[in-house]
């Protein structure tokens, strides 16, 4: 071993860890020989770049002593660490590779020299020549030489060796291949021989480890689509707008800084880079209008590029969650757009251009600063979708009233004072989010959307509510008005009500036409609404049935075993029967099963004769309130088996609405939020984690006709 002097060695271990100075003593060959220049080492370095082509190397004449040590040792590390990765993930999978007995004697052989503690350039070496054969092989398991497709996905692939283009018989197959899908791997680079495959139009390289992409993929002329989504990716080639035929770019959650300029070159680009470390976009994406689609959501935008009003057929704006403080007026020359998102952002204001956009569809402005909608909305007859929802909108321009397609308006969170007067000529309209706002009236020209079935209005100030809203949304819903048709939709409001609230659905129910439809008036159903609980004289009744159902089992008992003792005494009196023992016996096991029979009855037969004498002791009052407990005591207790909420939130308390529906609808309301537990709990871990208690309580209503959640 070279005991290298103290002085020599210092500069070097200011740059490694104890453990990586200790390696260096002991373990790296490369220091094992009297050399006296960095001509040795850099012997060393060459090898290495040999195993991986990122290594830099320097002339000899440019690089110092120290440099080529400290990069020596350095490189050494992190190849040694990767290929560590690449052994255990063949030994963790091991039982997932193919069962061919060239594979399972590399894998053994990778755990050999994994266990091998004195690492060093040769180990290395053997570790790179077994993982280069080892995936060279799977993927042939995959290669079919007359189909110009590979797919060797999810294959536990670690790398793509350059020995494969190297093979003469694969040489046709790599220049007429179309699709290469090589995702779901542990891949970390592609290699340059990429270039080869002249005919490749989509590569799926996605859900890998990769940190760039070779240069020669832009040589592939005829390429369509590149999806390298989550991976480790700093930058794409720079060359690859030359790629002129490509139409799709699936670049998203990487970490790119920035774009080549040669995008533009593109014909016609639907491009997704988003969850990326981008700060800005290159003006020239935009300027020869070869945008489709623009998805750069969740970066670090501050602006986007004056010249996107050029892209006149960008049909699709994604740009959430950056930090854009405005977008480009020039945005109204983009006639083709049908989806702006520029949600949770830091916007003041949308430009007024916007109208100009007559062909949008879904605008997703919600979570930043806006305090007002253009007027210019108004244009967009073809406007279905609107969530403005999370902003400090004081109110919503009037021309919004034009949109006639608007289906969909979600306006939460805001600080409306009054809706559009006008908002009824949206005849379209299905669902109109209005809570958390400073509402105090509700235009009486919502009368006019028939179609609307969501109406939340909850957490304002509403002081009046329309008669005809009041009628519709409000009073009808268990009665014959709201559901004298069957084609009635459902409809959902939220009210404010003490201390709670409440959603109530109404549901569809089938119509009998063989009994006459009657309008019911709101003096009627209020006077109807609260049923009064069962009276005393109907738990006396139920008393004095106990009470005779205990008395004839007891004669019975009675009965069942006296007849067995009778006929003993007879035969023991001498007198002469037919009867024989065998008889005998019979008949007393027969008697003996009645008698236990008979007293089963009577116990529970006593159980309902005390639960009687209880309830005829109680008022209406605390019988309703027992009732109530009970159920509550038995849902906490099925609560606490049920995996996705071991609280009782998605239950709610009933007894804020007991001023709109009659007691006995509550008890059989919370009947069937047991059965409902009930039912979830029976199923298997995976599906209960994904059952929505409310729709299961809501499709086993055949009493009631409400639902009520949070």
């Amino acid at each position: 071993m070279l005991n290298l002097h103290q002085d020599f060695l210092q500069p070097i271990f200011k740059y490694l860890s104890q453990e990586d100075a200790f390696a260096l003593r002991t373990t790296c060959k490369a220091f094992n020989v009297a050399a006296t220049s960095n001509k040795v080492v850099m012997r060393f370095l060459n090898r290495l770049k040999a195993i991986d082509r990122k290594v830099s190397v320097l002339s000899s004449e440019d690089a110092s002593d120290t440099w080529c040590y400290t990069r020596f040792i350095v490189e050494f590390n992190r190849i040694a660490n990767i290929q560590a990765q690449e052994i255990r993930n063949f030994i963790t999978n091991i039982e997932n590779l193919p069962k061919d007995d060239d594979i399972q004697k590399n894998v053994n052989l990778l755990r050999s020299l994994n266990e091998d503690h004195r690492i060093d350039l040769d180990i290395l070496e053997k570790r790179h020549n077994v993982l280069e054969h080892l995936n060279a092989t799977l993927i042939k398991k995959h290669i079919e030489v007359n189909v110009p497709y590979l797919d060797c996905s999810s294959s536990y692939i670690t790398r793509f060796p350059e020995s494969l283009f190297t093979d003469k018989e694969l040489e046709n197959f790599w220049k007429e291949i179309e699709t290469m899908d090589c995702s779901k791997n542990q891949i970390r680079t592609l290699p340059n021989a990429l270039g080869k495959c002249e005919a490749l139009k989509r590569l799926y390289c996605n859900d890998n480890l990769l940190q760039s992409l070779p240069d020669s993929l832009c040589e592939c002329q005829k390429l369509q689509g590149l999806f390298c989504s989550n991976n480790k990716l700093q930058a794409l080639p720079k060359a690859l707008g030359n790629c002129q035929d490509l139409t799709k770019i699936e670049c998203s959650d990487n970490q790119l800084e920035t774009l080549p300029e040669s995008l533009n070159q593109c014909k016609e680009l639907k491009l997704n880079c988003g969850k990326n470390r981008l700060k800005t976009l290159p003006e020239s994406l935009c300027k020869r209008g070869a945008l489709r689609e623009l998805s750069c959501d969740r970066n670090e935008l501050t602006t986007l590029p004056e010249s996107l009003g050029e892209s006149q057929e960008l049909r699709v704006l994604n740009c959430y969650s950056n930090k854009l403080l405005s977008l480009p007026e020039s945005l109204g020359k983009c006639l083709a757009l049908t989806l702006l998102d520029c949600a949770n952002n830091n916007l003041e204001n949308l430009p007024k251009s916007l109208g100009n956009c007559q062909s949008i569809v879904t605008l997703r402005c919600y979570g930043n600063k806006l305090q007002t909608l253009p007027d210019s909305l108004g244009k967009c007859q073809n406007l279905k979708n609107v969530y403005c929802y999370n902003n400090n909108l004081l109110f919503l321009p009037q021309s919004i009233s034009n949109c006639l397609a608007l289906e969909e308006l979600y306006c939460n969170h805001n600080q409306l004072k009054a809706l559009p007067e006008s908002i009824g000529n949206c005849a379209r309209l299905r669902e109109l989010e209005c809570s958390y706002n400073q509402l105090q009236i509700l235009p009486e020209s919502l009368d006019n959307c028939t179609r609307l079935k969501l109406l939340n209005c909850n957490n304002n100030f509403l002081t009046v509510i329309s008669p005809k809203i009041k009628d519709r949304f409000l009073l009808p819903f268990w009665y014959t008005k709201m559901l004298a048709s069957q084609n009635t939709p459902p409809i959902t409001v939220s009210l404010n009500m003490p201390n709670s609230s409440i959603t109530i659905t109404a549901t569809n129910i089938t119509k009998d036409d063989s009994k006459p439809q009657k309008d019911i008036s709101n003096a009627e159903i209020k006077s109807q609404v609260k049923k009064p609980a069962p009276s005393e004289k109907t738990w006396l009744i139920k008393l004095a049935t106990a009470l005779v159902s205990t008395i004839l089992f007891s004669f019975m008992i009675a009965a069942s075993g006296g007849l067995p003792l009778m006929m003993a005494l007879l035969l023991n009196a001498g007198i002469t029967l037919s009867t024989t023992k065998a008889t005998l016996m019979i008949v007393s096991l027969i008697s003996g099963f009645a008698m236990a029979a008979t007293l089963f009855a009577l116990y529970h037969s006593g159980l309902a004769l005390k639960t009687a004498i209880l309830r005829c002791q109680q008022t209406p009052d605390q019988r309703f309130d027992s009732d109530c407990n009970a159920y509550d005591k038995q849902l906490t207790k099925l609560a606490e088996n049920f995996s996705v909420n071991t609280t009782r939130t998605f239950i709610k308390p009933l007894r804020d609405i007991e001023p709109y529906i009659s007691r006995t609808q509550l008890i059989q309301y919370k009947q069937f939020e047991i059965s409902a537990f009930k039912e979830v709990l029976a199923l298997n871990g995976e599906a209960r984690n994904k059952a929505k208690i409310a729709n299961i309580i809501a499709a086993r209503k055949k009493v009631s006709c409400f639902r009520v959640s949070d």
